[in-house]
């Protein structure tokens, strides 16, 4: 299966999913986030200050966080079917 890669509705993120199957007898399936900035999409006020308050509240930023288009999740769900196949 090669790497299959979904990009966040807002244009920061992205999810990578890979099947290893290099040295496991159990299929394992890798999912990755990797984030690249707003691209061209500009960032609304409202945003920027809801980032500074959740970074100076706790220190970081939401990194753990993507949001799918309806189209990605159903192109998720099909090929973390087929990995596990």
């Amino acid at each position: 299966m090669k790497d299959k890669f979904y990009k966040c509705v807002c244009g920061c993120k992205v999810l990578s999913v890979s099947k290893i199957t290099d040295y496991a007898e159990v299929t394992e399936i890798e999912l990755a986030m990797y984030g690249y900035g707003t691209g061209d999409r500009k960032t609304s006020f409202r945003e920027k200050i809801r980032w500074c308050w959740k970074i100076l509240t706790t220190g970081n930023g939401w990194e753990d966080e993507i949001i799918l288009s309806e189209k990605d999740t159903k192109k998720l769900i099909k090929t973390l079917e087929k990995a596990i196949k």
